[in-house]
């Protein structure tokens, strides 16, 4: 199997089929943690419980993420970048009592796309 990094989280969505009665095999959509700039990434690994699982500098991580994106996409899923706020991250980590490590920020990540999901219907 393709082995992604700790920060992808799989979120399915199904797909009206054009009959009515039947449903068509959608593609995975998976909610990638973005990092917008070096900035951010920094403050995101500065947060942290667990920052060893953070690339060695953003040039790094920017390199790791390209060759995620492909390996998901030629898994048959539909990637899709979902920015990470470092403040609203932590604001919402406090508010749920989790920890600042790669679980929370893939379910951070995968809700803030379902949000800006409904926000777009």
């Amino acid at each position: 199997g393709v082995r992604l990094p700790y920060h992808y989280r799989m979120t399915k969505i199904r797909q009206k089929s054009r009959k009515p009665g039947r449903t068509s095999r959608a593609k995975p959509v998976v909610a990638v943690v973005w990092y917008e700039d070096e900035q951010e990434w920094r403050a995101m690994r500065d947060l942290a419980d667990d920052p060893e699982r953070f690339e060695d500098s953003y040039e790094a991580w920017l390199t790791m993420f390209d060759r995620s994106l492909e390996r998901l996409r030629e898994g048959g899923a539909f990637p899709v970048r979902t920015p990470c706020n470092a403040t609203k991250y932590r604001e919402w980590c406090e508010s749920k009592a989790r920890s600042f490590d790669a679980s929370s920020r893939s379910e951070y990540a995968a809700r803030e796309f379902q949000a800006r999901a409904t926000q777009d219907e």
